[in-house]
């Protein structure tokens, strides 16, 4: 008789196991030497930076011929005493060349503060530097005011070239003499949108207070101080260009807003911080014409005008300079 042979259950399950284990063994070492990927690779977002307006690049050689020439009759000492007027004049044009030569220029980011133009442009004497550097901010100005009232700029478009055509406005004025600290820009900032309406009225308001802040410099410097005749004439200016949107706010059928009897101001016992309450007043004022010129499309072609009227309007005592007039910076 023959024998069955026995079966070995056990035997056969625990060699399964093995060989299960050993494969799964060979993977992870291959996983281990070669930790590539398999398979379709994840999407990867790709951050593009949004579309500079129309113009940037044209408005980026005018600002570079700016600073050539400001910079060029300041150190080769065409300008005298000034050089250094002219100087800072020029270095808040290269700081506006290289934000609209960068990736976002809406942003007004400064890509890299050290780069400059180009190679200075020098020209003869004194006389043929200023005029050589007001027909370069002229255009500049000109082009920048062009596009600010293209009625196909967007809200924060139009603003943003209308600050541009400020800046431009105050250096040409300001190679004067001015000695005036330039405010820089604050990336990424932007300026409020308002109502439309209340875009007007609440520039009278800021007229208002300005006037009574220059008042109150006045009184504090006294008649004998070099900025008492300066400010005279920024009382004037700002009364005048007060009045001038008052008549225009009744033509145009809208309520005026009536200054108020005093207005809340800084602490100041001395020339200086007299001089500062009449910056801090004609920045809020800066500020409200660019509210305007954002939210108001229909009257930007007397809202941008007043928004340079604004940035110019505390030059004569070296207040207000910017190099983007109009932001909150």
């Amino acid at each position: 008789m023959s024998r069955r042979r026995p079966s070995l259950p056990g035997v056969t399950v625990a060699l399964a196991v093995l060989l299960a284990l050993a494969g799964a063994a060979a993977s992870l070492g291959g996983w281990l030497s070669d930790p590539r990927p398999t398979g379709q690779p994840a999407p990867t977002a790709s951050p593009t930076s949004p579309p500079a307006p129309a113009g940037t690049a044209q408005a980026a050689r005018l600002e570079a011929a700016v600073w050539a020439r400001l910079a060029g009759c300041a150190s080769a000492d065409r300008v005298g005493d000034q050089a250094a007027v002219w100087q800072a004049w020029a270095e808040s044009a290269a700081l506006r060349w290289r934000v609209l030569s960068g990736p976002d220029p809406l942003s007004r980011l400064d890509p890299d503060p050290s780069r400059r133009p180009g190679q200075p442009w020098p020209a003869a004497d004194r006389a043929s530097c200023q005029a050589q550097a007001e027909a370069e901010l002229a255009r500049a100005e000109q082009n920048a005011r062009a596009l600010a009232l293209d009625a196909s700029a967007s809200g924060a478009e139009a603003v943003w070239w209308a600050g541009l055509a400020a800046a431009s406005a105050q250096a040409r004025h300001g190679l004067a003499g001015v000695s005036c600290q330039i405010r820089p820009v604050q990336p990424w900032t932007t300026v409020a949108t308002i109502d439309p309406a209340a875009g007007l009225s609440g520039l009278i308001e800021a007229y208002h207070r300005t006037v009574f802040a220059v008042g109150a410099a006045l009184g504090l410097v006294g008649s004998g101080d070099p900025a008492s005749q300066p400010l005279r004439t920024v009382l004037e200016s700002a009364r005048r260009q007060r009045d001038d949107l008052v008549e225009l706010a009744l033509a145009q059928g809208q309520s005026v807003p009536v200054a108020a009897v005093a207005y809340d101001l800084p602490p100041a016992g001395d020339p200086a911080s007299a001089l500062a309450l009449v910056g801090s007043a004609q920045a809020a004022l800066a500020s409200a014409a660019a509210e305007w010129v954002r939210s108001s499309p229909e009257q930007r072609p007397l809202a941008v005008p007043a928004l340079i009227d604004a940035a110019l309007l505390a030059l004569p005592v070296g207040q207000g300079c910017a190099a983007w007039p109009g932001w909150p910076d």
